[in-house]
């Protein structure tokens, strides 16, 4: 759903859900389906949940933004910890302190978050003057997030991208030495692009635009026949001659024999070895300075011959990532590693802005 919005500058805010319905006043159980609905008032957005035999058309045509959801009861409170600082804790203490000098890293935090799938687009609403706001839903706590969308040109989301991961102390991480591993096959379903460096460097750049699609398509979600805990895929194939060229997909794993959707695109990861470089965070900024340090690890080692077959990031459930890059067998007398966090190298062989891996 996607509406006009009258007022000149709504504020961006976090509302918790209702304990119970705000028609009949009857508590929501765990799990059930409810509406949560956004209604525009004195230039801030309020919210109410309405349980489904309470849902009518006229609270319907009332709402500014609706979308339907499920009910989560609030986590137990626990007693806070001295930990550093991440990503949801930034987007919420920038969101409470509201100043808007600080709109383009809320927008850059959240979607960070979107791409985690801890936060979840529901709706976007248009402004007078034609910005954006995006509703996000928290896919644990049920909150809902009002994120103003400034626009950003590519350029400024890299450059402020790179004061997020300053602020979140991310700069200067030393790679973690890699792993050689035996990869099972695998089938990725999902979204794809032909592109190149030299496009994403550019205006022109499609990996965004197709993660977004993802997202909005909540693909991640709804594909059929899933692997269970399937990370979230961004995977590199068919590389040109100088491997400047490739195809992108996005997508998620699905279990041997299954048939994807015809409309869906198809990736088969095929048995081989890998090095595999633990990262523990997933921000784009980090797959970035990843990608490099990578680059520099294979100029540093011209023992280990990459191979140029499909290479990928597994977004893991925990908010980590694995960047996987395929590299030609090893010599007689060694042998890989079987031991694999992605759960997909776990389960029975069988027939996914990150921004791409840049040559050297």
């Amino acid at each position: 759903m996607t509406a006009s919005v009258t007022s000149s500058d709504p504020e961006w805010n976090i509302q918790s859900g209702a304990l119970a319905c705000a028609t009949c006043e009857r508590a929501f159980a765990d799990g059930e389906g409810l509406f949560t609905r956004l209604i525009l008032s004195a230039q801030a957005y309020q919210r109410a949940d309405h349980c489904e035999a309470c849902w009518s058309p006229e609270l319907r045509a009332a709402s500014t933004s609706f979308w339907k959801t499920q009910f989560k009861p609030p986590p137990p409170r626990k007693e806070e910890l001295l930990k550093k600082e991440t990503v949801e804790d930034s987007l919420r203490a920038f969101v409470e302190e509201g100043d808007p000098a600080h709109t383009n890293t809320i927008f850059v935090l959240a979607l960070m978050l979107e791409r985690k799938r801890i936060l979840v687009e529901k709706d976007v609403q248009v402004q007078e003057d034609g910005r954006r706001l995006r509703m996000y839903e928290h896919k644990a706590s049920g909150e809902a997030f009002v994120i103003i969308d400034p626009n950003l040109r590519l350029e400024k989301i890299v450059s402020v991208q790179e004061e997020v991961a300053t602020l979140l102390g991310w700069r200067d991480k030393p790679l973690a030495e890699p792993e050689r591993r035996k990869v099972s096959d695998r089938l990725l379903v999902g979204m794809q692009v032909e592109t190149s460096h030299e496009i994403e460097q550019s205006e022109q750049g499609q990996i965004p635009g197709l993660w977004e699609r993802f997202a909005e398509g909540q693909l991640a979600d709804t594909v059929p026949d899933r692997i269970p805990e399937s990370p979230v895929y961004a995977a590199y194939s068919n590389y040109s001659e100088d491997a400047s060229g490739y195809v992108f997909t996005a997508g998620v794993a699905i279990e041997s024999g299954s048939t994807p959707p015809d409309e869906l695109a198809q990736l088969a990861v095929v048995e081989g070895d890998y090095l595999v470089f633990p990262l523990e965070d997933s921000a784009v900024d980090d797959v970035r300075n990843a990608w490099s340090e990578i680059h520099r690890f294979f100029s540093e080692h011209p023992e280990i011959t990459r191979a140029f077959s499909v290479d990928y990031e597994a977004y893991l459930p925990d908010g980590s990532l694995m960047i996987y890059v395929s590299v030609l067998p090893e010599k007689p007398g060694e042998s890989a590693s079987t031991g694999d966090p992605d759960p997909v190298n776990q389960a029975p062989a069988g027939p996914v802005e990150a921004d791409g891996p840049a040559t050297d």
